[in-house]
């Protein structure tokens, strides 16, 4: 969730597990987010 336009949060099943000041930006990790999912996998979603 973006809150103010640069600060966020992770939630997993309702529960927070990261927020703007924990969770590494790409400067620091050294290397580039290539993808990600929200939602259900994709075998989850073509079954139903």
């Amino acid at each position: 969730m973006l809150q103010g336009g640069n600060k966020g949060s992770v939630y997993a099943d309702g529960v927070v597990v990261g927020s703007s000041e924990t969770i590494p930006t790409v400067g620091t990790l050294a290397h580039e987010i290539t993808h990600s999912t929200l939602g259900a996998p994709r075998e989850a979603a073509a079954a139903m």
